[in-house]
């Protein structure tokens, strides 16, 4: 079997795997195994949820969307950017 992998990957999981004292195709060989005895991935696979702050900036956002009035607009964005570095 062969995989292609994107080499910081390949490069980040090598260096968890020798902390632990394995290579890359016993660590591969192992997550099979585990697969096969599950008959599933075994690990659970979970959408990324975002934390509080991410939520708190989402609704901000929302409420900036609704509501135009509360924030400015700029049509340039050097004045913008003057405006920022006051």
């Amino acid at each position: 079997m062969q995989i292609q992998l994107n080499e910081q990957t390949a490069n980040q999981a090598q260096l968890i795997f020798q902390s632990l004292g394995l290579d890359i195709t016993t660590a591969i060989n192992i997550f099979l195994e585990q697969s096969i005895q599950a008959k599933n991935i075994p690990f659970q696979i979970v959408e990324n949820i975002p934390n509080e702050d991410t939520i708190e900036a989402i609704k901000e956002v929302e409420h900036m969307k609704k509501n135009p009035s509360i924030s400015k607009s700029y049509t340039d964005v050097d004045t913008m950017i003057q405006e920022l570095l006051q």
